[in-house]
């Protein structure tokens, strides 16, 4: 995060956030009367005045950018099963801009005369495998929402706003008994909704406020899970009884997002899997902290100084005709400076004026020579940035013909004219063309085979470290900027404007390969110039990163200014979330350890996890009373230790708290770097 930002140092949750007016259409009435000396006018004839408006927001859809995360992650495969999925949403009052109970329309108004309603019109369902194979997902018009003629569904009866008849609707159908193992009820929905918003240290506001939805069922062990935000808009009554709940019909829902991820108990959780890559332990004595082999090829290969620099021997066809071995090292290699024979001087004429010869080993080394022609070949596949390049050259080199012009005539008798004027001055890179030179700096667009040109240097499930090496990357940027260089005063012009490239920062990073990358596709990652082994990351320490991207499904690329020798790798702040405890007893048994009001864990405090209809295996916790028992034991603990309880318990339980009191913190893995 750049430094003139303020970086979030604490979540604050808040129970809803109501729209200033709900979804709906709203009269502007004008009157006016006319009174003089204390009394009205009687044969005033003035006309009220009214206007109508509507308030249209989401309905039936959502745009992409409504939705700023899921989680569990879609598509992701890892130990979920005690976790509540649950969607976060972009605008804060999403979930309360309209209904699910339309007697609430008739609740007394809030502080600006609306009726504010209370009950959040959307909902998380959470789908088994089993109920999968009763669900039916496709795409019906508005006016089909009720279901074909002579063969209706049960769903709520809806007045068209803005919607015409033929609008296509994402839906799902079920069975009644599906969906009411499913389906929260309104208590269950104002628990389970609620809103997050991220401060700094001094309670100012850092990012947006969001709404977030959480899900009253937990995922099934070992199979597949999809979940859908749905709207409930009329679902319920005053009593909050479902419409049509005695009905036979197959009852219908409108999805607005849906997600799929997987769950099992021997992929492990995040943390887990980090800690589980391909690493060796710091003392042997802090699992959270290990020492990590720079990119090379593995100890199998043998002890050997070209395995041992961090080079591939590779098969080389000589320009001859002839084969042999030469060593090929990529920009990725150990903290420590690379021992290199002194190869050709830049800018090159060609790429064989960068081979090197180790006269120890008797082989090549063609690195910076495969850099410099691969910078080459880029510049020429972008045609827009070699056509540039080209003509800014010649431009400047027209600009050298009349400097040295002048500088000639500058001697010449009664020449006055300066040779330092500005005109000859060399010109900065087209735009596009500096852009493009600073993507390279960061090894854009660089085949992956080329950063790793072995497939056991960074085996499945790995982490490697590594500092960039500034030879190859000049050579490298050499090549690419050698685009019209041919003859001798070409390359004598490039001397003078290599300068306007040349400037090649000190970068570190790593590359991971592991399923985490895939089933966590937004981890955040933090570096620090020196080991730190407790604590976080200080300002002074941290190191800017440069480049975050995913090379592949499972492979990641960090880059970073400066030598790391401290990486943080965790779930960026939006993916907070709700879930349970389990033992290891059979059949296991559910519980949940219970918070002070900042957060803090209590040590022994747990609330036992209750099941709607006492049936654990339908994994539907039984919200309302869970909520209810954590509030008793907390309140039952605070009057046990007062000292470490510093607000009141709530008398009623409400979204906020119940999500302070189910949340799972971000996780997080440290590595460090031997010095």
């Amino acid at each position: 995060m750049p430094g003139d930002q303020a970086e979030p140092a604490n979540v604050e949750f808040v129970e809803f956030h109501q729209p200033a007016l709900p979804d709906g259409t709203y009269t502007i009435k004008a009157t006016q009367n006319v009174a003089y000396a204390g009394k009205i006018t009687k044969d005033a004839d003035f006309t009220t005045v009214e206007q109508r408006f509507r308030v249209a927001g989401e309905r039936f859809r959502l745009a992409p950018t409504d939705v700023v995360d899921v989680f569990p992650p879609d598509g992701s495969t890892g130990d979920h099963s005690m976790v509540l999925p649950h969607i976060v949403l972009r605008r804060s009052t999403l979930p309360w801009e309209r209904f699910s109970c339309p007697d609430e329309r008739d609740l007394p108004p809030g502080p600006s005369g609306e009726s504010v309603p209370t009950t959040p019109w959307l909902g998380v369902l959470v789908f088994s495998e089993a109920d999968l194979a009763q669900v039916t997902t496709h795409v019906v018009a508005f006016s089909e929402l009720g279901g074909p003629a002579g063969s209706p569904v049960r769903f709520p009866v809806l007045a068209a706003e803005d919607e015409r008849s033929t609008d296509q609707i994402t839906v799902v159908d079920m069975p009644w008994s599906v969906l009411s193992s499913v389906m929260p009820s309104p208590a269950e929905l104002r628990l389970l909704t609620h809103v997050r918003q991220t401060t700094d240290a001094g309670g100012a506001p850092v990012g947006p406020e969001v709404a977030v939805m959480m899900a009253g069922r937990l995922p099934m062990n070992d199979q597949s899970t999809t979940a859908h935000l749905v709207s409930l808009e009329g679902w319920f009554d005053s009593s909050g009884t479902p419409v049509g709940s005695t009905s036979d019909a197959p009852a219908r829902l409108v999805s607005l997002k849906s997600w799929k991820f997987s769950c099992s108990g021997d992929a492990g959780g995040i943390a887990d899997r980090l800690r589980g890559l391909n690493r060796t332990p710091v003392d042997g004595s802090d699992v959270a902290r290990y020492e990590l082999p720079y990119l090379r090829l593995p100890s199998s290969y043998g002890s050997d100084p070209i395995i041992d620099r961090g080079g591939v021997p590779l098969a080389h066809q000589l320009r001859d005709g002839g084969r042999t071995v030469s060593v090929y090292r990529g920009p990725f290699v150990g903290f420590t400076p690379v021992d290199r024979p002194a190869s050709g001087v830049l800018p090159a004429t060609c790429a064989d004026d960068l081979l090197a010869y180790h006269h120890d080993l008797g082989i090549l080394e063609v690195g910076e020579a495969a850099a410099w022609e691969l910078g080459r070949l880029l510049t020429m596949r972008s045609t827009r940035v070699a056509n540039e390049l080209a003509s800014w050259k010649r431009t400047e080199a027209r600009r050298e013909v009349r400097r040295r012009q002048a500088e000639a005539d500058s001697h010449l008798p009664g020449h006055q004219r300066a040779v330092s004027d500005d005109s000859f001055v060399v010109s900065d890179l087209p735009a596009a063309v500096a852009g493009w030179f600073e993507d390279l700096r960061l090894l854009k667009g660089v085949p992956f085979h080329y950063l790793v040109p072995d497939e056991s240097m960074l085996p499945p499930e790995s982490l490697r470290c590594f500092s960039v090496d500034p030879h190859w990357l000049r050579a490298l940027i050499d090549g690419a900027f050698s685009i019209g260089r041919v003859t001798t005063r070409d390359h004598r012009g490039d001397q003078t404007l290599v300068e306007k490239i040349e400037s090649i920062p000190t970068m570190s990073g790593v590359l991971i390969r592991s399923s985490v990358v895939a089933g966590w596709p937004d981890l955040i990652a933090e570096a620090g110039s020196t080991r730190v082994l407790g604590g976080d990351i200080s300002a002074g320490n941290r190191l800017e990163l440069l480049r975050m991207e995913r090379l592949g499904p499972e492979v990641l690329l960090c880059l970073f200014r400066g030598q790391l020798r401290t990486l943080d790798l965790a779930q960026k702040p939006e993916t907070l979330h709700f879930g349970l405890d389990v033992n290891a007893a059979q059949p296991p048994t559910y519980s949940k350890r219970l918070r002070n009001s900042v957060g803090a864990e209590f040590d022994v405090a747990l609330a036992t996890v209750p099941w709607m209809g006492g049936d654990q295996a339908s994994r539907r916790v039984d919200v309302v009373s869970l909520a209810e028992q954590m509030r008793a034991a907390l309140a039952k603990q605070r009057s046990a230790h007062p000292d470490e309880m510093t607000l009141e318990v709530p008398t009623q339980a409400n979204s906020a708290w119940f999500a302070l009191e189910m949340i799972e913190g971000v996780q997080r893995v440290r590595f460090t770097f031997a010095p």
